[in-house]
C-alpha cells in the first residue's frame, strides 16, 4: 500500500512539473533563444580575425546559425502569448529555414576539415559533402513543400529533416574530430571538455530536432512527434532542446578560450621579439656611438665624464678608464671652459648649447680645434640629469681654411695672368698686321726722304713690334716646337694648374686613361687647347658638377683603353671623325649648362661667344692649334642644362714626327 501511494506521488510530481512546463513555455522559448543568441554574439565579439586556427574561418556561421534561430524561438514565444498569424508563421518559417542552413553549413565545413592525424576513411567520407550539397537539401524542401496541402507545416519538418538532423550530427562529429586532429594544442589550452560537451550538444540537438517535430500526415513525423514525446517524458521537448542550446553556448564559450590562448601567445613572443629588438637596437645604438666618427660624451649635471666613445680616446689619448669620472674642465682649454661653463647654465635653462669654435686638450698637451654641440636629458619631472654631446674635430677644416685663402690668393693671382695672357695674345693678333704694314711704306717713305720725322715713326713702330713679340712670347702663340710627349702627362700638366680651382668650383675630375704611345706635338701647344676646354666646362658648372676625361688610342670605332678593354666614344659630334688606327683621342664630358643646338655650328668660329667676359678666341685658337697638329677638334651636346663633350684628335705621326 505504501509502495502505491509512493507511486502516486512520483506521478502526481511529474504531472505537476509537466503542468508547470506547459503553463510556461513562453519562459522556456525566451531561454531557449536567448542561449543561442548568447552564442552568436560570444563568437562575434571574440577577437579571432589574425588566427591560424581552421575554426576561426567558420564561426561565424555558427554565430549567424545561433543569432538567427534564437530570433526564430523568440517569434514562437510571441507568437504562443499573441497567438499565430499569417506574417509570424511565415517568418518563423523562414527564420528556421535560414538558421537551419548555417547550421548545416558550419557542420559541413567543420566536417570536412581534416588533419594528417585523421583516419584516411574519415578523409574519404569528409569528401562527399561537397559546396552543392546544401542547395540540392533546399531544393528537396521545396520540392516537398509544394507537393503538400500544408506548405508551412511540412516545410518545417522537412527543414528539421534533411538540414536540421544532419547539420547537428556533422556538428558533433566535427568538434570532436576537430579536438582530436589538433589534439597536442588544444590538450594544451585544458578544453577537451568544452569539445566533448559541444559535440554531445549539438549530436543530441540534432536527433531531438528531427525526432521530435510537429505532429504530420506522413512518416516518421506521423509517429515520432512532440506530442509523442510529451506522452512518454511529460515534459516538452523544447525543454530539452533549450538545456541543448544552454550546453552548446557553454561549451562554444569555453572553446572560444583557444583564441584567447593564442592571443596570449602571439603577445609573449611579440613581446620576447621586442625585448630582443630592444637589446639588439641598444647595442647597436653603444655600437654607433662607439664607432662614430666624432666624439660622443655624456656628462653629469656636476661637470663630471659619465660616457666616453671611442674616438674621444683615441683623439685625447686617454683610456676610456681614464676619461671617465674626470671633470670636462681638464679636457678643455681655458678659454673653451668659460665657454662651456656659461653653455652648461645655458643647457641647463635651454635644453642646448653650441660652440663653434672651441678646443680641447690632448693628454699630451696638444690641442684639437672642434665645434661642440651639446643638448640636455631631463627626467620625467623636467628635473636636469645630464649632458650628451657631440664633438667634431675640425683640425683639419681650419688648416684646409687656411690653405685656402693662400690658394685663393694665388688663383687671383693665376687669373689676372691669365686674363692678360688672353688680352695680349687678341691685341697681339689685331695690331700685329696693321703694324708690318706702318713698318713697310716707313721704310719706302725713308728711301726718298730721310727725315727725323720718318725716323720717328720706324723707331716708334719697331718699338711697337718688340712689345707684340713680347705678348706673343707671353701668350704662347709663336712658333711650334714640336717633340715627343705623352698626352696623358700634358692633361695632368694642364689639371695641375687647373685642380685646385676646380676643387674650390666643387667640381669633381674622373681620369680615364688609356696606355698610349708618345706622339709628336708641341706641348706647350696642346697644353694651351686642353686649358681652354677645362676652362669652359668649368664656367659651365656654376654650381659644381663632374668633369670626365677619357683617353685612348682609336681601333675599329672603340677607344682603346688599356687593360684589354674598350669603350665606346659619343657618336654624335659637330664634326664626324675618321677611324683609323693612327689617331688618339682625347675626350673631356662636363654635367654642365650644355650648348644650345644653335650655336653648336659656331663654337669654332672667332670671336663668337656667349659669355659677357669671353673674347670668342679660345675656341678657335685651339682649332687652329689642333689642325696645325693634323689632329681634330669636335663638340657634342644633347642641348641646355644636358652637358657638353669635347673630344681631341690627334694622329700618332703630330705635326711630321713619327710615333715613339
Amino acid at each position: 500500500m505504501g509502495d502505491v501511494m509512493l507511486d502516486g506521488e512520483g506521478a502526481l510530481k511529474m504531472h505537476l512539473i509537466s503542468q508547470w512546463f506547459q503553463n510556461n513555455m513562453d519562459i522556456v522559448f525566451f531561454f531557449y533563444g536567448l542561449s543561442f543568441i548568447v552564442l552568436g554574439i560570444a563568437i562575434l565579439v571574440q577577437p579571432k580575425k589574425d588566427s591560424e586556427f581552421y575554426l576561426a574561418k567558420i564561426l561565424w556561421i555558427l554565430a549567424l546559425f545561433g543569432l538567427t534561430h534564437g530570433a526564430n524561438e523568440w517569434l514562437d514565444m510571441v507568437a504562443l502569448v499573441k497567438g499565430e498569424n499569417p506574417l509570424i508563421e511565415a517568418s518563423r518559417w523562414l527564420l528556421l529555414l535560414v538558421s537551419f542552413i548555417f547550421l548545416f553549413e558550419f557542420g559541413r565545413r567543420l566536417f570536412r576539415f581534416t588533419g594528417p592525424k585523421c583516419p584516411r576513411r574519415r578523409k574519404k567520407i569528409a569528401k562527399l559533402f561537397v559546396w552543392w550539397s546544401l542547395p540540392a537539401l533546399v531544393l528537396l524542401i521545396l520540392i516537398c513543400c509544394f507537393n503538400s496541402s500544408d506548405f508551412w507545416k511540412t516545410g518545417s519538418i522537412c527543414i528539421r529533416y534533411f538540414l536540421g538532423f544532419p547539420g547537428g550530427i556533422l556538428i558533433g562529429f566535427g568538434f570532436f574530430s576537430y579536438y582530436k586532429c589538433n589534439k597536442e594544442i588544444t590538450a594544451a589550452v585544458k578544453i577537451k571538455k568544452y569539445f566533448i560537451g559541444a559535440s554531445i550538444s549539438f549530436f543530441v540537438y540534432g536527433i531531438l530536432s528531427v525526432l521530435v517535430v510537429p505532429k504530420g500526415d506522413f512518416f516518421p513525423a506521423s509517429q515520432f512527434n512532440t506530442e509523442w514525446f510529451m506522452s512518454i517524458t511529460g515534459i516538452p521537448v523544447q525543454v530539452f532542446r533549450a538545456v541543448c542550446a544552454s550546453c552548446a553556448a557553454w561549451s562554444v564559450a569555453g572553446i572560444l578560450r583557444l583564441f584567447n590562448w593564442e592571443i596570449r601567445g602571439k603577445l609573449k613572443e611579440a613581446k620576447k621579439s621586442l625585448e630582443t629588438r630592444l637589446l639588439e637596437t641598444e647595442k647597436k645604438y653603444q655600437d654607433i656611438l662607439d664607432n662614430s666618427s666624432d666624439i660622443v660624451h655624456s656628462v653629469d649635471a656636476a661637470g663630471f665624464i659619465i660616457f666616453a666613445n671611442k674616438k674621444e680616446c683615441e683623439l685625447l689619448g686617454y683610456s676610456k678608464e681614464e676619461l671617465i669620472g674626470k671633470h670636462i674642465k681638464e679636457i678643455y682649454s681655458s678659454e673653451t671652459w668659460n665657454d662651456m661653463e656659461k653653455g652648461f647654465e645655458t643647457i641647463k635653462r635651454l635644453g642646448m648649447s653650441f660652440v663653434r669654435n672651441g678646443k680641447m686638450v690632448k693628454k699630451s698637451g696638444e690641442k684639437l680645434d672642434v665645434e661642440i654641440q651639446s643638448v640636455a636629458i631631463y627626467d620625467e619631472n623636467r628635473n636636469f640629469l645630464r649632458t650628451r654631446s657631440i664633438i667634431r674635430d675640425i683640425t683639419e677644416r681650419k688648416q684646409a681654411e687656411k690653405e685656402k685663402e693662400k690658394l685663393a690668393a694665388q688663383l687671383l693671382h693665376q687669373a689676372k695672368l691669365a686674363s692678360v695672357g688672353e688680352l695680349a695674345a687678341g691685341l697681339a693678333h689685331e695690331i700685329g698686321n696693321p703694324l708690318q704694314t706702318i713698318l713697310g711704306n716707313v721704310d719706302l717713305l725713308l728711301m726718298d726722304n730721310k727725315s727725323e720725322e720718318l725716323s720717328a715713326i720706324k723707331n716708334a713702330s719697331i718699338h711697337c713690334k718688340k712689345i707684340i713679340e713680347n705678348l706673343l712670347d707671353f701668350s704662347r702663340q709663336r712658333e711650334m716646337n714640336f717633340v715627343q710627349e705623352d698626352i696623358n702627362n700634358i692633361v695632368d700638366k694642364a689639371l695641375s694648374l687647373y685642380g685646385k680651382q676646380l676643387e674650390l668650383k666643387k667640381i669633381k675630375v674622373i681620369r680615364n686613361y688609356g696606355g698610349l704611345p708618345k706622339i709628336t706635338v708641341s706641348p706647350s701647344h696642346i697644353e694651351q687647347v686642353f686649358l681652354n676646354i677645362i676652362t669652359n666646362a668649368q664656367k659651365s658648372m656654376p654650381k659644381g658638377g663632374t668633369l670626365t676625361i677619357t683617353t685612348g688610342k682609336l681601333v675599329n670605332g672603340k677607344r682603346e683603353m688599356g687593360d684589354g678593354k674598350t669603350e665606346q666614344p659619343s657618336t654624335f659630334y659637330l664634326l664626324p671623325f675618321t677611324d683609323s688606327p693612327d689617331f688618339i683621342e682625347i675626350s673631356f664630358k662636363d654635367t654642365g649648362l650644355g650648348i644650345p643646338k644653335e650655336n653648336l655650328s659656331r663654337l669654332f668660329e672667332p670671336f663668337f661667344t656667349t659669355k659677357k667676359d669671353g673674347t670668342g678666341l679660345g675656341l678657335a685658337v685651339s682649332y687652329g692649334i689642333v689642325k696645325q697638329h693634323g689632329g681634330e677638334i669636335s663638340v657634342f651636346s644633347d642641348g641646355e642644362n644636358k652637358g657638353a663633350e669635347f673630344v681631341v684628335k690627334l694622329s700618332t705621326w703630330g705635326g711630321g714626327g713619327k710615333t715613339a
